[in-house]
């Protein structure tokens, strides 16, 4: 997501359940338009399944360090292990805002489980 001038870009993890769903729709009903959700998980996502991800393609976000191989972002060769929970898939929550509005987004993410 591209933001502009005077925009401010949200991000927030929510552990496995609907707790991401439940804080988009509840963004969306307060009036921000772009919100997205997207899955990021400890394993990736196979090529032959198709995309997991609403952007297409079939390595982005966190999923990209995962591999387990060489240094990543997240520390030495764990990969996104270290960022996501092992537990299953997580999600990212992202919302483009203003400045002035931040605060209520961060409120309704961490209402739902998101960390921001």
């Amino acid at each position: 997501m591209e933001s502009y001038s005077g925009e401010r870009s949200v991000l927030a993890r929510f552990p496995p359940g609907d707790g991401a769903g439940k804080a988009a729709g509840e963004l969306r009903a307060a009036g921000y338009h772009t919100v997205q959700v997207e899955r990021i998980s400890h394993y990736g996502s196979p090529a032959e399944s198709g995309s997991l991800y609403p952007g297409g393609g079939e390595i982005t976000g966190m999923t990209i360090f995962s591999s387990g191989s060489g240094d990543s972002l997240y520390g030495g060769s764990a990969g996104a292990e270290g960022a996501v929970d092992a537990g299953g898939d997580s999600f990212l929550v992202t919302v483009v805002t203003d400045e002035g509005s931040a605060g209520q987004v961060r409120g309704i993410l961490e209402k739902y489980g998101g960390s921001v």
